[in-house]
């Protein structure tokens, strides 16, 4: 990977040298400079002060599913009778085709 400082540091060493070139070769290195330099520039102008910020708040989602699904002691427990987990096994255990046929809709309050 070429480094800026590296760029900056040859063109200074040819700046050194420069009594052998003709004004069109400077004049050259010099635009080359300046665009590198440009160039240089843009890329940093375009890092953002807070990279994301502009996004939605992705996780929060799940966060907030997480705690409605989370017991605390001394919320309300609804009461589960020994058929209704009984047929809640069975779709278990059955395939994922026979579910999406309706199977589970006694399941489902």
């Amino acid at each position: 990977m070429i480094r800026f400082s590296d760029v900056l540091r040859a063109s200074q060493c040819a700046s050194q040298h420069a009594s052998h070139r003709t004004p069109a070769t400077t004049g050259l290195r010099a635009s080359i400079r300046l665009s590198v330099l440009a160039a240089g520039s843009a890329l940093l102008m375009g890092c953002a002060a807070q990279p994301g910020a502009d996004l939605p708040p992705y996780g929060d989602s799940v966060r907030h599913m997480k705690e409605l699904q989370t017991y605390r002691p001394g919320d309300e427990v609804t009461p589960m009778s020994g058929d209704k987990a009984a047929e809640a096994m069975r779709a278990y255990r059955k395939s994922a085709s026979d579910a999406q046929r309706g199977s589970m809709g006694s399941v489902l309050p």
